[in-house]
């Protein structure tokens, strides 16, 4: 092939919208997406040079793994090397136990499935791991492992029909990827089957058999289109469960696009794409790439979690300097074959340095990331990451499948069950509190919970692809289980009722937007509670905690720094206006009961989060069982007045507004 100016460009436009999306500099919402046009490229790149060697009869697997040996491994060893340093002498127990498991996955290239494995909602944030983005790179390195033997055997079998065969291929893999995404969003995101299309894409476009542009005015409009296309893409495309989905073929179809027609002939946008800081870039962008990942993740450490501020500007310019020094003293030697120019012993080199890196980060990760490093109570913060959570195996399933009745019972095991509580994640956390409450009342109950799906009938969230699903389960319950007299609702109600939510709900009749669809569904929900002859108790949201809750406060007592700020008395007030809005529009006649918990936590200025140097959330908004057993007392009494007031669980006044 001849060499192309303009896909290292393009790849500069790739590493810097990821790079400035991870650094949240500027308004690159979806700069995640540079990866797909990393994609794209490189199936081009990688079934243009083979298509040639099998065409002229010179292709060898030794060969090609050589290449890829040389231009891959040199620069990530080096980054796992550096990166293990720093993480031994900077990263909490489970950090670094996490980069020993990611470091095993990262050299058999197996990153992607580790993550995806260990990516659940309950797992500790993804954000923290400085070998995250190595995911990416195992999902290219199992298309090199499978792709060159199909385009043998398809080159071998199919030759007159080598490009609709791939082509088909390519599209299997992208009806894949869309069809599965609802029920499947992490697999989809993560494994290889379902972004081969992406890799697929390029490799049609290689195989030449696409028309040309041979007018320049075709060129230019096509690559403009394109451009602006992957613009939009970077510009606009949100992260979310959605992804890749269908949405995802915007890039890949912008970058396939530039790529053709820059095969095609000179345009404006192919000599912008040529100009020499924008290969540079390129050029530097797969060691770019490595090492920025790292940097921010250490330098986030170092600074307790708390925002970058401008250090992101210092951390853009050491990325860059650091990938310039890799591409002089690392990959171009290697690559030239200067160094292990005898392929037996490239490949026990290669080997060797694997099995080291990789008994490395076994040990690491099977001793739980070396916790003798650091004292006693630093040790147990950072442990307060992984808490227990209670009944976590209830979540997203039905009561009634599979025996999870049993295991999702709560209070009294004596009593007959008559209370339901439902809602997401936030319900969950609830558990302990509400557990211990039935059961001084003498009550039992079942939970129902889904992920990032507040307890509403009628409402879906984009978010949550059960969720729909799920409540009408609840719904079904309800209708058939008479002796089920009162329902909790608990949500994170902060992100479902104020259009600044994290959430954006859709209702059944196509309206989309939090202050439209909320009210109404709450509305509509206990409406349909009080005609069924429940009783509701909806308990309001809690204020929160500082982000990343239980590692700042470990990270304070290692390298100090300004004590955590609780959430102000205010903050939380405004933050909750949107809910209470809701609950105060509630007619008159409901059965309905609202709690708000903020007193319990927070006195006039601020919101405990803590007590006695133990965090009382798991992260920034989830209770743990110690916060869950600190309101227990609270939830207790406001339990009883209900169970006093009636005679039993039942039908009372309705309170219109939260109260304490």
């Amino acid at each position: 092939m001849n060499y192309r100016a303009d896909i290292d460009g393009l790849r500069a436009v790739a590493v810097l919208s990821v790079l400035f999306y991870h650094l949240d500099l500027g308004p690159f919402a979806g700069g995640f997406v540079g990866v797909d046009v990393f994609f794209v490229i490189s199936g081009f790149l990688i079934t243009a040079i083979v298509q040639r060697e099998v065409d002229a009869g010179s292709f060898t697997y030794s060969g090609f793994y050589q290449r890829r040996i040389r231009r891959l491994f040199p620069a990530l060893f080096v980054v796992l090397a550096a990166t293990f340093v720093a993480g031994a002498f900077i990263l909490l127990p489970s950090d670094l136990s996490l980069l020993g498991g990611t470091t095993v996955a990262t050299i058999f290239y197996l990153s992607n499935i580790f993550l995806w494995r260990h990516s659940g909602y309950f797992d500790g944030p993804a954000e923290l791991n400085p070998l995250l983005h190595t995911w990416s790179l195992a999902v290219e390195e199992q298309f090199y492992i499978v792709f060159p033997t199909v385009l043998v055997l398809l080159a071998r079998h199919l030759r007159a029909r080598l490009a609709a065969a791939v082509a088909v291929l390519g599209l299997a893999s992208f009806a894949l990827c869309v069809l599965t995404q609802p029920r499947f969003p992490t697999g989809v995101f993560f494994l290889a089957p379902f972004r081969a299309w992406e890799l697929l894409a390029g490799s049609v476009l290689a195989l030449g058999t696409i028309p040309p542009l041979p007018r320049r005015w075709q060129r230019e409009l096509v690559s403009l289109a394109s451009l602006s296309l992957l613009a939009y893409s970077v510009l606009r495309i949100e992260a979310g469960p959605a992804f890749p989905g269908w949405i995802a073929a915007l890039p890949v179809v912008a970058t396939a696009a530039l790529i053709h027609s820059g095969t095609s002939g000179d345009s404006l946008v192919r000599r912008f794409l040529s100009l020499r800081p924008l290969v540079f870039v390129g050029l530097i962008s797969y060691s770019l790439y490595l090492w920025h990942w790292p940097l921010v993740v250490f330098a986030k450490y170092v600074r307790g979690l708390e925002p970058l501020g401008d250090l992101r500007w210092l951390l853009t310019a050491v990325s860059i300097v650091l990938a310039s020094l890799s591409l002089r003293f690392v990959e171009r030697p290697f690559r030239s074959r200067v160094l292990l120019a005898v392929p037996r012993r490239l490949f026990a080199t290669a080997g060797v340095a694997s099995v080291a890196f990789a008994s490395l980060g076994a040990v690491v990760f099977a001793t739980g990331g070396l916790a003798a490093r650091f004292e006693r109570e630093v040790v147990a913060l950072d442990q307060e990451r992984s808490p227990e959570i209670p009944l976590v195996e209830c979540m997203g399933h039905r009561i009634e499948a599979g025996g999870l009745e049993e295991r999702c019972r709560l209070g009294d095991p004596d009593a007959p069950i008559s209370v339901l509580l439902w809602g997401d994640s936030h319900a969950l956390a609830w558990v302990p509190a509400l557990d211990g409450s039935l059961r001084s009342n003498r009550l039992a109950g079942l939970f129902a919970g889904t992920s990032a799906c507040p307890p509403l009938f009628g409402v879906a969230n984009p978010a949550s692809p059960r969720c729909l699903a799920r409540n009408r389960d609840v719904e079904r319950l309800l209708a058939e289980r008479s002796e089920l007299e009162l329902v909790i609702l608990v949500a994170a109600w902060f992100g479902y009722s104020s259009d600044a939510g994290r959430y954006r709900l859709q209702d059944l009749e196509g309206r989309s937007g939090n202050s439209v669809v909320f009210p109404k569904a709450l509305r509509d929900t206990l409406a349909f509670l009080t005609d069924a002859g429940k009783q509701a108790w909806v308990i309001g949201p809690t204020p929160g905690a500082p982000s990343f809750l239980p590692p700042r406060m470990a990270l304070l007592k290692v390298f100090g720094g300004r004590p955590l700020e609780p959430v102000a008395a205010a903050s939380f007030a405004e933050r909750r206006r949107a809910f209470a809005e809701a609950v105060e529009q509630l007619p008159a006649g409901l059965s309905v009961h609202v709690t708000d918990p903020g007193p319990w936590l927070c006195d006039s200025d601020a919101c405990r989060f803590e007590a006695d140097g133990l965090p009382l959330y798991r992260d920034g908004g989830h209770l743990n069982v110690r916060g869950a057993s600190y309101l227990q007392p609270f939830v207790s009494v406001a339990l009883g007045g209900l169970a006093e007031r009636n005679g039993r669980i039942g039908s009372v006044e309705p309170d219109r507004g939260p109260s304490p």
